[in-house]
């Protein structure tokens, strides 16, 4: 849903926001200890980030995992859990990144790889990747 960026460079000097969202969501209906992992990597100024939010059964977004994604040259892997995620219809994914124009040498965003949905339920272990 983001503008038509091929790739996570960015302007250092011209402030965006961009937002992008899952087009379609999962059913967690019986489903136990639920697991949002990805791969990123997010470079920018310390005053630029990105950032995670979830949103269940079309309620507000709500921001999940850890509070800014910056500062981060290599690729990490990060696995996001929350009670909320259980017993939704439909449960929905967005990325964020903020870039508020503060200059800087580094060019690269907020950049996003292999998402991977994972859950449990009473009896097996099952994944689905976005």
């Amino acid at each position: 849903a983001a503008p038509a960026i091929t790739c996570a460079s960015y302007n250092t000097t011209a402030p965006s926001d961009n937002f992008a969202e899952m087009s379609s969501g999962f059913c967690t209906l019986g489903l136990i200890d639920i697991e949002f992992t990805f791969f990123w990597l997010g470079e920018g100024d310390p005053n630029d980030y990105g950032q995670v939010y979830y949103s269940a059964d079309g309620g507000p977004w709500t921001a999940v995992g850890m509070g800014l994604y910056n500062d981060q040259t290599l690729w990490k892997y990060e696995v996001i859990t929350d009670p909320a995620f259980q017993e939704v219809a439909d449960l929905r994914f967005a990325f964020r990144w903020v870039n508020n124009a503060s200059g800087g040498a580094s060019t690269m965003s907020f950049a996003v790889d292999d998402i991977i949905f994972v859950f449990y339920t009473s009896d097996a272990v099952h994944e689905g990747a976005w």
